[in-house]
């Protein structure tokens, strides 16, 4: 068996085509998402790949370390994400390579962040054992996937009967998707994107995490940014990442006021739409929250005809203390 060894750096060729040539590849493990959270105010990614002795790519995984914005309150919501993965190449060296690679993200995270989470994007049963070891508990978490790769006429008797009348609704209210192709845009939609989730207390990226996803995905064809405008007002927004035939809606939003016009719903309507005519096979929905939890979005979501699904979460808490005094302030302003 060949020693394994864990970089943090890898040449972003020989990296993209890994990640491209996964059965499990995901845009998450990109080294255009790396330069993304890079490129993000109050964000840090870090890149762990596995090499043989012969320097091949065994496997590797993209985290993310997300703060909010101040020294006191970057330290009390410092926390770490990893969207899909880790991908892993060799079955014969899966355990060992899975193990190496969360060693490495423990020793870089432990001491920085409140909790780990693998947010997992496909189906990492197998390797529960090495989760499980390495201090991971599991959580249930949904999703909802659609095949679009349909006649538009098929994708729409896929919906909800309700949700056909509410894109009428939103056709008959004179609302208009555009996309995104200039930077003002984004800066305008970016408003939109503050109200609501100040409204429902929850934190948002800092602009700089859109910009950065036009700037450096859009040109790529790795994102398309759908716009709902009332009249020359936009009133919702939709960001769509595309990469090897998956669509996944990554943020989305629509102003309170406007949603009596169902913005949102010609939102995915269209994003839908646009994804099947574009040659992508899978729409992600982008989560629907854990089973046992009331949440109103996983109806929504589930009226546009995927199938839902349950790969979970793995979580490992780095500063057991701190989270329990976290979930009681969180408690508390949810009840205030």
């Amino acid at each position: 068996m060949k020693t394994v060894q864990v970089v943090k750096e890898l040449d972003g060729q020989r990296w993209g085509t890994f990640v491209y040539q996964h059965p499990y590849g995901t845009i998450f493990q990109t080294p255009e998402i790396f330069e993304v959270y890079k490129n993000t105010k109050n964000w840090q990614p870090l890149f762990f790949a596995a090499l043989d002795s012969d320097k091949n790519i065994l496997g590797l995984t993209l985290a993310v370390i997300q703060k909010e914005s101040g020294v006191l309150r970057g330290r009390y919501t410092a926390r770490a994400i990893v969207w899909g993965g880790p991908l892993i190449e060799s079955a014969e060296q899966r355990a060992e390579v899975m193990k190496c690679i969360l060693d490495a993200l423990a020793g870089g995270l432990l001491n920085q962040v409140i909790f780990v989470q693998f947010r997992n994007l496909f189906d990492l049963s197998l390797d529960k054992k090495e989760f499980i070891e390495h201090g991971y508990s599991i959580q249930e978490h949904l999703n909802f996937v659609a095949q679009v790769d349909k006649e538009e006429e098929v994708l729409w008797d896929n919906l909800a009967s309700a949700k056909r009348r509410a894109v009428r609704k939103a056709i008959s209210e004179k609302i208009e998707i555009k996309r995104a192709t200039d930077l003002s845009q984004i800066k305008e939609s970016y408003a939109v994107f503050k109200l609501f989730y100040k409204r429902i207390r929850v934190p948002l990226p800092d602009i700089s995490f859109f910009e950065s996803i036009f700037q450096i995905l859009h040109p790529k064809n790795m994102v398309t940014i759908f716009l709902a405008y009332d009249q020359e007002k936009i009133v919702g927004a939709l960001y769509l990442l595309t990469y090897k035939g998956r669509a996944t809606i990554s943020y989305t939003t629509s102003l309170p006021e406007y949603q009596h016009k169902r913005p949102n719903d010609l939102l995915y309507w269209e994003a839908m739409k646009w994804s099947s005519k574009n040659g992508y096979r899978v729409f992600d929905f982008g989560g629907a929250g854990n089973p046992g939890k009331k949440y109103g979005v996983r109806e929504f979501k589930r009226q546009f005809g995927g199938e839902m699904v349950n790969y979970g979460r793995f979580t490992r808490i780095c500063q057991p203390c701190l989270m329990k005094i976290i979930d009681l302030a969180m408690r508390l302003q949810k009840k205030i």
